[in-house]
């Protein structure tokens, strides 16, 4: 038996967010107010065609202001197919 299914809808509120990464850079990045969580940080962010738009990554919620407040964010897919073809051809 695999995992459920899982998906959430929401809207897409930016498609260039500057998201401050760990190491003091930034990535522009898609941001939703679809859930984002351990259920489905990894996976796709599809639009209602079925295209996939980025991939799931992070996830800001300000303060403690509750749930309604948390932004989702995704890595664009053209940045993230070209981040995988990278480590493809590193490691071949």
């Amino acid at each position: 038996v695999g995992p459920p299914d899982r998906s959430s809808s929401g809207t897409l509120g930016a498609l260039d967010q500057p998201v401050g990464l760990g190491d003091g850079t930034e990535l522009e990045a898609l941001a939703t107010d679809a859930v984002v969580d351990r259920a489905n940080s990894g996976g796709p962010l599809i639009n209602a065609d079925g295209e996939v738009l980025g991939v799931n990554t992070a996830i800001a919620t300000p303060g403690d202001e509750g749930r309604s407040n948390r932004v989702g964010f995704a890595i664009p897919v053209d940045v993230a197919r070209s981040a995988a073809l990278g480590i493809v051809e590193e490691s071949g």
